[in-house]
C-alpha cells in the first residue's frame, strides 16, 4: 500500500484497510435524481411566456440535493482505518488531516455492534478500548464493512 508508506514504521505492514459503508449515499442520490427529473419535467411544461426566475426556482431543489450528495460523499471518502501488525490507525479529513493511532499492546478490549439492517448488509461498528486514551478511552470504527472480520483480525493480533 504505497500511499500509506510514509505513515508506517520500518517493521510495520498494513494487514487491512477499512473504509466506511457507502450506504449513506443512497438517500441523497435518490433525492438528487428526483429533483433533476422532476425539475426537467416541470421546466418542459412551463409556458414560453413564463419569466426566467420561475425556471430558476425549479433548479434550486436540484442544486441543494446535489450539494448534499457531494457533502456526504466527501465525508465518507475522507475517513479510513488501517490495521497493521503493530497498531490501528484512524485517518480522517480532506483539507486538514487528523490521524490517531493505537498501539496493539495498549488495546484492553474490543467489541463490535451490528443492528438487524447491519447484519443484512454486513455493516457495523467496532469499538477499541485502550489504556490512556482520552477523553473516554475508546476509538470507534463506525459503519464499516465486515465488522466481525475486523474484530477477529484485531483479536488475533492482540493475543
Amino acid at each position: 500500500m504505497k500511499k500509506f508508506d510514509e505513515l508506517l514504521l520500518d517493521s510495520e505492514e498494513v494487514l487491512m484497510e477499512v473504509h466506511p459503508f457507502k450506504g449513506p449515499l443512497i438517500v441523497p442520490t435518490i433525492a438528487t435524481l428526483i429533483c433533476l427529473i422532476g425539475g426537467l419535467a416541470l421546466i418542459n411544461y412551463l409556458p414560453r411566456s413564463a419569466p426566467v426566475w420561475v425556471g430558476l426556482l425549479l433548479v434550486i431543489p436540484f442544486v441543494i440535493s446535489a450539494i448534499w450528495l457531494i457533502t456526504v460523499a466527501i465525508k465518507l471518502r475522507s475517513v479510513k482505518y488501517l490495521i497493521t501488525n503493530e497498531r490501528v490507525i484512524s485517518i480522517s479529513g480532506i483539507i486538514s488531516h487528523n490521524l490517531k493511532d493505537i498501539s496493539l499492546n495498549k488495546i484492553q478490549a474490543i467489541s463490535y455492534h451490528q443492528s438487524l439492517l447491519g447484519r443484512i448488509f454486513n455493516v457495523g461498528s467496532v469499538v477499541i478500548q485502550s489504556a490512556g486514551m482520552d477523553p473516554y478511552g475508546e476509538e470507534l470504527l463506525n459503519s464499516i464493512h465486515n465488522p466481525k472480520g475486523v474484530y477477529r483480525q484485531l483479536r488475533s493480533l492482540i493475543k
